[in-house]
């Protein structure tokens, strides 16, 4: 399990509106993500729409900051809605499998000392 915490990746997809007037703010947007947070990016097509995922690597804790951070951007740059939905998604999402490796992690800190104080 702190394995998983430590070491772990994180994607979510955006679909870039290409008739959109702030694309080339989404064009900047992606740069900084891949640039300032080491953001993986790959494009895919999928039913005949172009999307990208946006991957981050790293520990749980950095990338669910880091997540937030993203989205808090997204918003600042004045994207799409879309764009800042998918994120407070999986910004969510990884806030809810951090708190569950958080317990079961501290549980497992826990039960480690108290083994180790009665040996």
């Amino acid at each position: 399990m702190q394995k998983e915490m430590e070491n772990t990746d994180v994607s979510f997809d955006i679909v870039p509106k290409f008739n959109d007037k702030n694309y080339k703010q989404y064009d900047k947007f992606a740069e900084i993500l891949r640039k300032d947070f080491g953001a993986e990016i790959t494009s895919n097509v999928a039913n005949g729409r172009v999307y990208n995922t946006f991957t981050l690597s790293g520990n749980l804790t950095d990338i669910y900051t880091q997540m937030q951070n993203i989205r808090d951007l997204a918003k600042d740059m004045g994207l799409d809605d879309s764009y800042i939905n998918a994120i407070s998604e999986q910004t969510a999402k990884t806030k809810s499998t951090l708190d569950g490796y958080q317990e079961f992690f501290n549980q497992g800190i826990l039960q480690d000392k108290i083994i180790n104080k009665n040996i």
